[in-house]
């Protein structure tokens, strides 16, 4: 561990890393416990739609909402004089000279060894875990390998969301880093170096989001639960926003016996034929399109309904 987590004072002088939505919750906790960081680093302002203008991302917003200043250059931050550094999903390795200026400490989205790197909720929800967690660590020159200093576990819970997880996340590692920078001298004293198999949480790309419904409709809700789950309806794309898996023939009932005359991706009833279980789609959105109910949308299409099918 580094030495300078031992000579922390109470409530050290920070700086703040971070860009995303669960990285603005803890800034934002910080300052409301009279934590507030000295100085931001964040990614520049970018569209986040095709129309629209450029605009902060959510850290920043924070920050320049608290008046506190705000910079996009990793270099920039040589200039400045903090006791610690704050790391929250911020993205990007850090440079040897900024971990020679501060000792950093990271909040990140798992039990660490497992799901090190970009997408740890994520990679946990499409592998079935049941559990996943938050650590606070230390930040050191390889990913994600630092000691543990605390840890909080958090059950996957059936119909749980990847971006329900990462809230609950954010909340429970904003609660164990102000503990910790309250409690002063000794308060990073004793981690726990990372113990077990290591996995590693690629950043996903639209394949791995790619729908394949010869799959198990258990593999499809979890790829919904991901966000971003898409197929095709003829040359359209859809994205599927909310669905549901059954596996239990009893629970889907009298579509059985049509379902087996149909192939994968075909419609029966309210359901869509999986290679093994159903899926029942709730809400779904067509490129070009708003959101739609399933329900809805497949009244629209009522006269083509025979000969649709996703892919």
């Amino acid at each position: 561990m580094d030495p300078r987590f031992h000579l922390l004072p109470s409530r050290p002088t920070t700086a703040f890393l971070g860009s995303p939505k669960e990285a603005a919750t803890v800034l934002d906790r910080l300052i409301a416990a009279h934590m507030a960081p000295r100085v931001v680093l964040t990614n520049p302002d970018a569209r986040r739609s095709r129309k629209g203008s450029p605009s902060p991302t959510p850290v920043a917003q924070v920050a320049l909402d608290a008046g506190i200043k705000v910079i996009h250059d990793p270099g920039d931050l040589i200039n400045h004089d903090f006791d610690l550094g704050i790391v929250v999903a911020y993205g990007k390795m850090l440079r040897s000279d900024l971990l020679a200026q501060a000792p950093f400490v990271n909040i990140h989205f798992s039990l660490l060894p497992r799901w090190r790197g970009a997408a740890p909720v994520e990679r946990a929800i499409l592998a079935g875990d049941t559990v996943t967690g938050v650590s606070l660590m230390e930040v050191g020159p390889r990913l994600d390998e630092g000691a543990v200093f605390a840890s909080r576990r958090l059950p996957i819970d059936a119909g749980a969301t990847a971006a329900m997880l990462r809230r609950e996340l954010a909340e429970l590692g904003a609660q164990m880093l102000i503990g910790a920078l309250d409690a002063g001298e000794g308060a990073f004293g004793s981690p726990v170096a990372q113990d077990g198999e290591a996995t590693y949480a690629k950043k996903l790309v639209p394949g791995d989001l790619r729908v394949d419904f010869t799959q198990s409709a258990e593999l499809i809700a979890r790829q919904v639960a991901v966000g971003g789950a898409w197929c095709m309806l003829g040359q359209r794309r859809v994205k599927i926003i909310e669905a549901e898996a059954f596996i239990d023939e009893a629970v889907v009932g009298d579509v059985v016996d049509s379902a087996n005359q149909k192939d994968p991706g075909s419609f029966i009833g309210g359901y869509v034929i999986c290679g093994n279980g159903y899926l029942r789609i709730d809400t779904l959105q067509l490129e070009g399109r708003n959101p739609t109910a399933f329900e809805a949308w497949q009244r629209g299409n009522a006269r083509s309904q025979g000969e649709l099918k996703f892919a």
